[in-house]
């Protein structure tokens, strides 16, 4: 069973010893469904939404658990993110996920912030947790490459990611909050295997 805990997250710049790629400059959604796993970022809505492939009822938009309005994945309607502000840039195109990790990861840019649920995309692009106090920025364009979404959503994409395949570090859990208090640039991580690899996608439209 999914754990769901209150927290925020954001695509952000992490220098992750494996490396994800963009697989194409393709924005073709339906495509992407028809994966296990497609994360569809749409730059032009301000909007996240998660299919999951359902067996024998097919791609299925997935909730959080909160309405769209309190910022959490809400079906077809999806969720309220942030991407890349005026003189940035979020890729668009169709990505490979490598790397994830669970309770978080540390910014060597921005003054060892701590990064929660962070899912590498391409090079320095990733999803990961941000502040409440960037909660009414989601929706609009404000971050700095990154794809800004809560930590609600960020872990129940990143349990997702893992549940479908990943080789994980069992020894290094900590929980969020102890992964705060700790200093520690990484909480929890792991590389999606081969499973995990073929069968999950992110997809990111300009519309």
């Amino acid at each position: 069973m999914l754990k769901i805990i209150p927290f925020f997250v954001a695509l952000i710049a992490l220098p992750f010893a494996a490396q994800a790629e963009k697989i194409s400059n393709s924005q073709d959604v339906e495509s992407c469904k028809s994966y296990k796993l497609c994360i569809h970022v749409s730059k032009g809505k301000q909007r996240m939404v998660v299919w999951l492939n359902v067996p024998g009822v097919g791609p299925t938009a997935i909730g959080s658990g909160q309405s769209f309005n309190e910022g959490g994945l809400d079906g077809a309607r999806g969720a309220k993110i942030s991407t890349a502000r005026g003189g940035k840039s979020t890729p668009t195109g169709t990505f490979k996920i490598e790397e994830v990790a669970w309770a978080g990861r540390r910014s060597n840019r921005y003054d060892r912030a701590a990064l929660f649920y962070a899912m590498q995309l391409d090079g320095h692009i990733f999803i990961h947790a941000t502040s409440p106090g960037n909660y009414g920025a989601l929706g609009f364009r404000a971050s700095a490459g990154c794809v800004r979404t809560t930590l609600v959503n960020a872990e129940l994409i990143n349990t997702l990611m893992l549940e479908i395949g990943a080789d994980v570090d069992q020894d290094s859990i900590l929980s969020a909050e102890e992964f705060a208090r700790s200093g520690k640039n990484l909480g929890r991580g792991g590389v999606l295997n081969s499973t995990g690899r073929a069968n999950i996608r992110v997809v990111i439209t300009s519309t």
